[in-house]
């Protein structure tokens, strides 16, 4: 009797599409990376120029410290994802009798996406908060920086301004990337839900 060739033929594609969705994965961290580390290259020695704005070496502060933070959970993505292709190979070969596997797999998968999910919320954090500052600065009777008080006095202050607007520029890329990669792990996670239903018929039709 034939055996039905359909469910291999889906399984092949499963890991297919898995193993493309994990190397899309591995090109947006390589962007993320380069964006988050030009954000920290345009001020090489840590030395904020002082502008005439109320403030400014709090905020920028709090920039750079936000900037750490993502650094820090895109690491610890990179390394999940490592984690899940190692665990990837062992689910192909021994499927059927590898249900540990696939429960780390989809532990690491929740990981990636709370971690994932952790970044987009202080990317959104940080726009909410930059609005409501504009709002504040516009609402003040001594705002200095949307009136003609504010003066930039050396054009050593005006690169520092530009540098300021660049990394802003820089931070929303970013955070298209990170929702990119957010997207991503919903469509791995999908996938993974139905590999036992696949992994199941293939049994069926080679038994």
């Amino acid at each position: 009797m034939t055996k039905d060739r359909l469910p291999a033929l889906h399984a092949l594609r499963y890991q297919q599409d898995k193993y493309k969705k994990l190397e899309n994965i591995r090109v947006l961290f390589t962007k993320i990376k380069c964006r988050a580390r030009n954000v920290e290259d345009s001020n090489p020695d840590g030395a904020y120029v002082t502008l005439n704005i109320d403030d400014t070496n709090r905020l920028m502060s709090d920039f750079f410290s936000r900037i750490d933070s993502l650094r820090t959970n895109i690491n610890k993505i990179s390394e999940l994802v490592d984690e899940v292709k190692c665990l990837d190979p062992t689910m192909s070969i021994a499927a059927q009798a590898n249900n540990r596997a696939k429960e780390e797999l989809e532990e690491k998968m929740t990981h990636i996406r709370k971690i994932a999910n952790d970044v987009r919320l202080k990317l959104r954090a940080e726009r909410s908060m930059t609005k409501q500052e504009v709002e504040e600065m516009l609402e003040s009777e001594n705002s200095v920086v949307f009136t003609e008080d504010m003066v930039i006095e050396t054009a050593e202050d005006k690169q520092s301004l530009a540098d300021i607007e660049a990394r802003h520029s820089d931070i929303m890329k970013l955070e298209k990337d990170v929702r990119e990669l957010h997207d991503i792990f919903i469509d791995m996670a999908e996938l993974v839900g139905t590999q036992d239903e696949m992994f199941n018929q293939i049994e069926y039709n080679v038994v």
